[in-house]
C-alpha cells in the first residue's frame, strides 16, 4: 500500500473508530485528542526505547498537541504529556567519563564529576570488528528537552496539587536540565563538534560554538559551517523558558544568581547571532509588500543535501547532470518545522528571560512567508521544499544511489510542525488549514495524487507509513490537526 493510501486509509479507520459524523469533516481538536489518548502507551513505551530517535521523535509527535492544550488550558492533556516525558529519565545513564569515541576508536574524557545523560548505542570499527559503544547525541537531547521546558513553563500555570505528572515534573527536571545538560555543555565540557562537513578540528561548547559562527572563524570554509543548527536553536529556546519558568516561580524551579548571570549571557551572545541571521526581507504580493523571513539564506549553497535545489524538473538528477545549487539555498521545509515551536517559545520567554529581539515580528515575517512563498500551488495545494521557495531536489542519493525527493515533496512536512498556528499572525493561514482539511476529506484522493512522492532506485514511489511510527498515518495527523480551529 502506498504511503499517502495508507494515511488516506488510516484518516478513514480513525473515522470510524471515533464515530466521526457523517455530515463533514471530523472537527481536528477533537479527533487530535482521540488519536492521543489511543496512542498514550504506546508513546510512554516509545520513548524509552534504547534509541537515539525515541526522545527526538517525541517532540515532533507531540509539540503541535502541546501548544494547543497550553491554548485550551487542557491541563488534563499537559499532565498526561508530562507522564510520557517522565518516563524518558528511566533511560538516563549516570556517567564520569565522557564517551569520546571516533568511528574508529573508542575513546573517554573525565568529566571531574557523575552527570545523568542519555547514551545511546552505535557500532564503531576496530580492526574490521565491530565494537557496540554509546554515545551522546545533542540534537536528540535538546530536541526532547525543548519539549520538557516548554511544558515546564506552562506547567506553572496548573493549579498545583492537582495534576500529579505534571508536579512531578516541575520537581524532576529543573535540576536535570540544567546541572546535568545546560551548565555541562555551556560551560563545563566541551563536546560539540562540526563532524563530516570540513569545517574545524577540536570540540567546543555551545558558547564557542557560537562566537565562532558568529566570526566565521573556521579554518577550511565551507559555507555551511557557521550556520545556526537546529541544536542551536533548541539549546537556546529550551534555556530561555526554564529561566523564564525561573522567574516566574524561583522556589519551584531554583537557579543560583551567578547561573543566571551566566546563562543570561549566553543568551546575549546567542542574540547578537540571531539578530545578524534573520532577515525579515520583502515580499511583493498582489496588493503590495510584506515583510518575509530569511535564516542563513545563501549558506547552504555548498551543503550536499541541497546540491540540486535550483533543479526544479520531476525528472530524477542523473549522474551527468551538473549539480545545481541555489545562490539563496537555505533551510528545507522539513527541518523548517521547528521554526514556529522555537520562534513562539521565545516570545514567551522574552519578558522575563531577559531576551531582547522582537520575536513577533519574526512570527510575522515566517507566517507571510509561508502563505505568499511556501505555499507554491492553490489548485493542488502543494509547497516548495525550501522556505525560500526554492523547489528543487532535496538528499539526492542520500538513501543510496537514485534517492530523492523531488519537487513538492515537502508538502507533507509544510502541514505538520505547527504551521498553521501561524494563522495568529495572518489570518489566511488558518482559512487556508481548514480548506485544506475539508479537501482532504471531500476528495480524499487529492493527497493520493499528489503528497509524499519519494523517488528510490530512480524511480517514483509513494511513502509507507505502515513500516514507523515516525511515518504513520496516525502521528501524521496528530502533528497537523492542533494547530487547524
Amino acid at each position: 500500500m502506498s504511503g499517502i493510501k495508507a494515511l488516506l486509509v488510516g484518516l478513514s479507520f480513525i473515522m470510524s473508530v471515533y464515530q466521526t459524523s457523517a455530515q463533514g469533516p471530523p472537527e481536528p481538536w477533537s479527533l487530535a485528542k482521540e488519536i492521543f489518548h489511543r496512542e498514550f502507551e504506546f508513546l510512554k513505551s516509545y520513548v524509552v526505547r534504547d534509541n537515539l530517535s525515541s526522545i527526538y521523535d517525541i517532540q515532533t509527535f507531540t509539540n503541535s498537541l502541546l501548544i494547543r492544550a497550553i491554548q485550551e488550558k487542557e491541563f488534563g492533556l499537559i499532565d498526561s504529556l508530562s507522564a510520557i516525558l517522565l518516563n524518558a529519565v528511566n533511560n538516563l545513564r549516570e556517567v564520569s567519563w565522557y564517551p569520546a569515541h571516533t568511528w574508529r576508536t573508542q575513546d573517554s574524557v573525565p568529566l571531574g564529576r557523575s552527570y545523568r545523560m542519555w547514551l545511546f548505542p552505535r557500532n564503531i570499527t576496530i580492526d574490521g570488528e565491530a565494537v557496540p559503544v554509546r554515545d551522546e547525541y545533542h540534537l536528540s537531547s535538546s530536541q526532547f528537552l525543548f519539549l520538557v521546558s516548554q511544558v515546564l513553563f506552562a506547567g506553572l500555570d496548573a493549579p498545583q496539587g492537582q495534576y500529579h505528572y505534571i508536579d512531578s515534573l516541575i520537581k524532576v527536571f529543573p535540576g536535570l536540565m540544567l546541572e546535568h545538560h545546560y551548565r555541562r555543555w555551556i560551560v563545563e565540557t566541551q563536546t560539540f563538534q562540526l563532524s563530516g562537513w570540513g569545517c574545524i578540528k577540536g570540540k567546543y561548547n555551545p558558547r564557542e560554538f557560537l562566537e565562532l559562527k558568529r566570526t566565521r572563524r573556521f579554518v577550511l570554509k565551507p559555507t555551511i559551517c557557521p550556520i545556526v543548527t537546529d541544536t542551536d536553536l533548541f539549546i537556546i529556546a529550551g534555556l530561555s523558558l526554564v529561566l523564564a519558568a525561573h522567574d516566574a516561580a524561583p522556589e519551584r524551579v531554583p537557579v543560583s544568581r551567578e547561573d543566571r548571570e551566566l546563562y543570561a549571557q549566553y543568551l546575549r551572545e546567542a542574540e547578537v547571532l540571531l539578530q545578524e541571521r534573520v532577515q525579515l526581507r520583502t515580499i511583493h504580493t498582489a496588493n503590495g509588500t510584506l515583510a518575509g523571513f530569511a535564516f542563513d539564506n545563501g549558506l547552504y549553497r555548498d551543503y550536499k543535501d541541497h546540491r540540486f535545489a535550483d533543479y526544479d524538473e520531476m525528472t530524477f538528477p542523473a549522474g551527468n547532470l551538473k549539480v545545481k545549487p541555489s545562490k539563496d539555498a537555505t533551510w528545507d521545509v522539513s527541518h523548517a518545522r521547528r521554526f514556529y515551536f522555537i520562534f513562539n517559545a521565545l516570545e514567551w520567554a522574552a519578558p522575563t528571560a531577559g531576551l531582547t529581539l522582537d520575536y513577533r515580528s519574526f512570527m510575522r515575517g515566517l507566517a507571510h512567508q509561508y502563505f505568499h512563498v511556501i505555499y507554491a500551488d492553490s489548485v493542488r495545494h502543494l509547497f516548495a521544499n525550501y522556505i525560500n521557495g526554492d523547489n528543487g531536489w532535496y538528499r539526492v542519493n542520500y538513501h543510496g544511489e537514485g534517492f530523492g525527493f523531488p519537487p513538492y515533496s515537502m508538502s507533507q512536512a509544510a502541514l505538520e510542525g505547527g504551521w498553521f498556528f501561524l494563522g495568529e499572525y495572518y489570518p489566511p493561514i488558518a482559512e487556508l488549514g481548514n480548506r485544506i482539511w475539508y479537501v482532504f476529506n471531500v476528495d480524499p484522493e487529492v493527497y493520493n495524487r499528489y503528497y509524499g512522492v519519494v523517488y528510490r532506485n530512480f524511480q517514483p514511489v509513494n511513502r509507507r507509513f505502515s513500516a514507523s511510527p515516525s511515518g504513520s498515518e496516525r502521528f501524521v495527523l496528530l502533528q497537523w490537526l492542533p494547530s487547524l480551529w
